[in-house]
């Protein structure tokens, strides 16, 4: 009796001793710095552009996660999350953000209204052939019948 007693208590030590490990662990749960998901530049929109609208929807997407800009680690109400589950959000912050701002993201029609100050552009046509000009003076033709 006393040995089956004894074998039970050092199962219950370990056992505690590895769940309060685990809880730990999975408390410290690192946070995503960049997207996975792709985000292509709106036509006719500079690079330049593109970067810094890349820069700022990364700020606001780790934001949204929790993060604030000199933690890297999750807030107390994000602990609970897995870092998978981080990173979805991450991402579907990201994209939001970038499609706002102009930007194409795969599967999804492009904006129909690009943000002021990502690029104008007039469309002029000549012998049937249109020919676009966009703020930064670099006429691109179109093959004609094109809208």
């Amino acid at each position: 009796m006393i040995k089956i007693d004894r074998l039970h208590r050092i199962k219950l030590r370990t056992t505690a001793v590895a769940l309060t490990g685990a809880v730990l662990l999975g408390a410290c749960v690192e946070l995503p710095t960049a997207p996975t998901v792709a985000v292509m530049p709106s036509p006719y929109k500079p690079f330049e552009v593109f970067q810094s609208d890349d820069q700022v929807c990364r700020g606001f997407a780790y934001q949204q996660i929790g993060g604030k800009p000199s933690s890297g680690t999750a807030s107390t109400s994000n602990s609970n999350l897995s870092y998978y589950g981080l990173q979805y959000q991450y991402n579907l912050s990201y994209q939001q953000c970038m499609y706002s701002k102009g930007n194409q993201i795969p599967g999804f029609a492009p904006p129909v209204n690009a943000p002021a100050g990502t690029g104008t552009g007039s469309v002029e046509r000549q012998s049937g052939i249109p020919k676009i000009t966009a703020s930064f003076n670099r006429p691109v033709s179109l093959p004609a019948g094109g809208n």
